[in-house]
């Protein structure tokens, strides 16, 4: 039986980034996670936090600037 494939895009300024280890491991029980993305403002300073669990991870950070309330939801 094949797997299930599955891409995890998350909205970094909604998510602590401590949580998204768990938040993989969830999809990880449903099939393979091929694509792992966090979208944010990385200009700002207090998204360092996220170096190291990208590092951790491999998931690919993707540069979105903040063009007010909500201007950088997808």
């Amino acid at each position: 039986m094949k797997s299930k494939t599955f891409a995890v895009l998350v909205d970094g300024e909604n998510i602590s980034p401590k949580d998204f280890k768990g938040v993989v491991r969830e999809v990880e029980k449903n099939g393979d996670v091929a694509i792992q993305r966090v979208y944010a403002d990385w200009t700002q300073p207090h998204r360092a936090g996220w170096k190291e669990i990208l590092h951790e991870t491999g998931a690919r950070p993707v540069h979105q600037f903040n063009y007010g309330v909500n201007g950088h939801l997808f």
